[in-house]
């Protein structure tokens, strides 16, 4: 809304506002993305300590 106000009304500081604001959405999405998968990991990882289930084999020889 903002970037277009800033088009609208040729103001190159409302539009870089606008700009700005949309980069701090994404960039927020993206941190809501990490910390649900880091809490998924945390959540899985303490199921796997309480049943005492040891870590799977991979093919890739990693886990």
């Amino acid at each position: 809304m903002a970037i277009g106000a800033g088009v609208a009304a040729h103001s190159l500081a409302l539009t870089a506002f606008g700009a700005d604001s949309v980069i701090e959405l994404v960039t927020g999405g993206v941190l809501l993305a990490l910390l649900a998968l880091a809490g998924y990991i945390v959540v899985a990882s303490v199921v796997k300590l309480v049943m005492h289930k040891g870590a799977e084999t991979s093919y890739l020889g990693l886990g």
